[in-house]
């Protein structure tokens, strides 16, 4: 069973959230058997210090429950905090084609990291993921044109050209 908490980095309603609560719902989803937790930044309020400081305090609760990072780019920050999650070992992450999303609920919450973005900043950091950045990226620009706008993503705008992978 995967779980999730959202606005774990803060709320545009309750501003920031304290770690004791996300650590208190969290020990409570482990008591119930969840399989994977997932902390979503819905607000993309989330800086890297504050990704660092959860993990350091949630990781040990959750032993072998893998922890999944759902992070919005609404300020910009969310390959950052990617990068930090990583440095604590987490390696799930939610991303979307061209970085669609967002959240009706949240006032200017925009989609999630893009998976193109992702896949590139992870590779060019020498780590595997065994997925095609190229065949990701016509994906996302295929999907632009579909929907006849402009997506957040970056990479995918490189499609037509040579993208390692």
């Amino acid at each position: 069973m995967r779980v999730g908490l959202q606005c774990v980095f803060g709320c545009a309603y309750e501003g920031p959230i304290p770690c004791e609560r996300i650590l208190d719902m969290a020990e409570e989803l482990l008591s119930m058997k969840a399989d994977m937790i997932s902390l979503a930044d819905t607000t993309g309020m989330a800086n890297p210090l504050q990704v660092k400081q959860l993990l350091s305090q949630l990781l040990p609760m959750t032993e072998e429950i893998p922890l999944v990072l759902h992070l919005h780019d609404t300020r910009g920050t969310g390959l950052a905090n990617l990068t930090a999650a990583l440095e604590y070992g987490v390696n799930w992450f939610d991303t979307a084609l061209a970085g669609l999303g967002g959240c009706p609920f949240i006032p200017g919450a925009t989609g999630n990291i893009a998976t193109e973005d992702t896949l590139h900043l992870l590779h060019s950091m020498g780590i595997e993921t065994r997925i095609d950045l190229a065949g990701v990226a016509g994906c996302s620009q295929r999907l632009e044109q579909f929907l006849g706008r402009s997506l957040p993503g970056k990479m995918y705008r490189l499609a037509d050209q040579a993208v390692p992978s």
